[in-house]
């Protein structure tokens, strides 16, 4: 089974109510060598449902597309959680495992097997302000 990993450079997070609440985190990857500009991507949506359904992604086709993006659903429970990773943790990676079948014979669009967020190591006891933070 195909996977990937790629490094999170940003985010922006997007709160929106049309009938229903919507959160959705968008996490921008670093710029991959010999990409001139292209970055992996994630939208990751939170919502409720018990669906066991990952997400989907597109694989990268030269010379169209030179990125992954994925859609990635998760509980709408996980959302602040998810946040306060992103805002707290450097560096930070997303981890992807996909079928290698696309879902439609001739699409680039795969469907999502896993996804995980991860840190590097860090040590133990560091509490929640890094230690090479200022003092209050």
């Amino acid at each position: 089974m195909p996977s990937g990993r790629f490094e999170v450079d940003t985010y922006r997070v997007q709160i929106s109510r049309g009938g229903s609440i919507s959160r959705v985190l968008y996490a921008l990857g670093t710029e991959a060598s010999g990409t001139e500009g292209h970055r992996d991507y994630a939208l990751l949506y939170f919502r409720d449902s018990t669906s066991a359904y990952v997400g989907s992604l597109r694989v990268p086709q030269f010379p169209t597309h030179q990125s992954f993006a994925l859609s990635v659903y998760l509980p709408i429970d996980d959302f602040d959680a998810t946040y306060r990773i992103l805002q707290t943790e450097k560096p930070l990676y997303i981890h992807f495992s996909y079928e290698h079948e696309p879902i439609n014979p001739g699409s680039v669009t795969h469907r999502m097997t896993y996804f995980y967020l991860s840190s590097e190591n860090e040590p133990l006891g560091e509490g929640p302000e890094d230690a090479g933070s200022a003092a209050p």
